[in-house]
């Protein structure tokens, strides 16, 4: 459940806030989300991969199909790349972002959490036991 929560919060919100802001807040939003639904690291890397990759990916195809494929396939000719690929390249790239972001947010919300603290600071019960049978 906090998978599937994770990825449409993740997309919803990026769409959202890339129509006002940079394509870079999208990291800001991968890390705000991977840090408030926790989750364990992997599936925190998944989520961020998968609803950033889906978003870019399929707005990279949106605007490809309404310019009539120009602007891909001039950007194919200057990186010599076949043009299908490019939105497969930009999903990557997206999802890898996205995907880190959460990773992170997930990772510095575990240095605030009681059971991962570091070796030696709890208290240890001390075990004195004098015999003197």
């Amino acid at each position: 459940m906090k998978f599937i929560l994770s990825l449409i919060l993740q997309a919803t919100l990026s769409y959202l806030i890339t129509l006002f802001f940079p394509w870079w807040t999208v990291a800001i939003v991968a890390f705000a989300v991977g840090f408030f639904i926790k989750t364990q690291g992997f599936t925190a890397f998944a989520t961020g991969f998968l609803a950033m990759f889906g978003l870019w990916f399929g707005l990279a195809m949106f605007l490809d199909f309404q310019n009539g494929h120009i602007l891909s396939e001039r950007i194919a000719d200057l990186f010599k790349i076949p043009a299908n690929y490019l939105p497969y390249i930009t999903g990557l790239i997206g999802g890898l972002i996205g995907g880190m972001s959460s990773l992170t947010g997930n990772l510095f919300r575990s240095l605030f959490s009681e059971r991962n603290k570091r070796y030696g600071t709890r208290k240890r019960k001390k075990k004195y036991s004098l015999n003197l049978e």
